[in-house]
């Protein structure tokens, strides 16, 4: 089990958090926690990067089984991959990794469940 405030979905526990964050900020907050990010509130960065290769690679290192792109994603640029909850429909899109244009650009801290 998961302790609160972090959920449990299938074998992982996460936790939102919320406020204005770059990609940098995020990463750095959950590798403190000893833990890895994926995504926030609103505006959420899913743990995905772009690389100058066009490469997709999850901030854990695990592979890209599945994706969510929004209509003309992914841009050719390299990025973050975000989700927005409300004017995208969890759709994905990439954007700059350091950009707020979003009021509330948050990120979902992911772990393993811990057994007892």
């Amino acid at each position: 089990l998961c302790d609160n405030p972090w959920w449990q979905f299938r074998q992982k526990c996460y936790l939102p958090v919320h406020g204005r964050f770059t990609h940098f900020d995020g990463s750095d907050y959950c590798a403190k926690a000893d833990i890895y990010d994926i995504g926030g509130n609103g505006t959420y960065w899913i743990g995905l990067i772009k690389d100058i290769n066009g490469i997709l690679k999850w901030q854990s290192g695990e592979s890209v089984i599945y994706t969510n792109w929004n209509k003309g994603e992914p841009e050719p640029r390299i990025g973050c991959v975000i989700i927005n909850t409300v004017i995208h429909s969890g759709k994905w899109l990439v954007t700059d990794c350091s950009d707020l244009q979003y009021p509330d650009q948050g990120f979902v801290c992911e772990m393993d469940i811990r057994s007892n």
